[in-house]
């Protein structure tokens, strides 16, 4: 993705615990976020668990969140574009992921 989006600077990433988080631990995450100093969050857990994960984060941080499904898979060429009878929802979430990427790289070059 650096590669694709000059200026982008990853702030940090972690993997999903596969379970609900406790509020302590949702806490713990914000404050965690907020010291990388980044200025946007991607959530790419895949629905309906992003979705959820956002929500109980929206309330922690004052930042854009974005539950981005597989666009990074797909932009970064560790997933294959989905067949065409997909393509109307897909290359929708695709092209927006690209976008939010774009902007993001934009932020951080100013």
């Amino acid at each position: 993705m650096k590669q694709r989006c000059a200026g982008l600077k990853v702030a940090g990433w972690q993997p999903s615990k596969f379970r609900q988080l406790t509020k302590n631990e949702f806490d713990t995450l914000a404050e965690d976020i907020r010291q990388t100093g980044a200025k946007m969050l991607f959530v790419n857990l895949g629905c309906p668990r992003q979705e959820v994960f956002t929500y109980e984060m929206g309330a922690r941080l004052s930042m854009p969140i974005l539950a981005v499904g597989a666009a990074f898979d797909y932009h970064s060429g560790t997933l294959q574009e989905p067949p065409n009878c997909y393509n109307g929802w897909a290359s929708m979430a695709v092209s927006f992921g690209a976008r939010a990427t774009t902007a993001l790289a934009q932020i951080h070059s100013h």
